[in-house]
């Protein structure tokens, strides 16, 4: 199945939703190691509230403790641009639609130091631990990448 003839019609909702959910999957991961490992209370909301500092331009805290709110938001926001942007890609080169296996931890690793050479330039980028390199590694590829990669290549497979 070639896949370079489909509108946008047909790849765009099929990113959208593959960024919606690998979002929300890797927020849920990152909630759940909040809570699971003793001593790392905290790095979702931590992790939420750097988003909504970038958003707002560098004002670390709203009004009302908004923050890991708004951050929320934008990491939604965010991982429904990457998964279009996935999509487009994979609209493009049948190999993604064909090995969403190999894709998926590719995506997940190229979407991780692209959003840390961003934090860079947002003046909020802190070196990780190496454990928090593993951890946020496998958040990006295992639970971003694996639902975009697999989402995306099951809509665009039907089409």
């Amino acid at each position: 199945m070639s896949t370079n003839s489909l509108p946008a019609t047909r790849w765009v909702p099929a990113g959208a939703l593959g960024g919606l959910v690998g979002a929300l999957a890797m927020a849920a991961f990152l909630v759940v190691w909040r809570y699971a490992i003793p001593g790392r209370i905290g790095y979702a909301s931590e992790y939420f509230t750097r988003i909504a500092t970038i958003a707002t331009g560098g004002a670390h805290a709203l009004p009302g403790g908004e923050s890991p709110a708004l951050g929320f938001l934008g990491h939604l926001f965010v991982g429904t641009l990457w998964g279009i942007g996935y999509a487009w890609l994979a609209n493009t080169r049948a190999q993604l639609v064909t090995r969403p296996y190999i894709s998926a931890l590719g995506f997940g690793v190229i979407v991780y130091f692209a959003m840390q050479f961003i934090l860079v330039f947002a003046g909020v980028y802190r070196t990780p631990a190496p454990a928090q390199l593993g951890v946020d590694l496998v958040a990006h590829c295992i639970f971003f990448g694996f639902p975009v990669a697999f989402i995306v290549a099951r809509r665009l497979r039907t089409a």
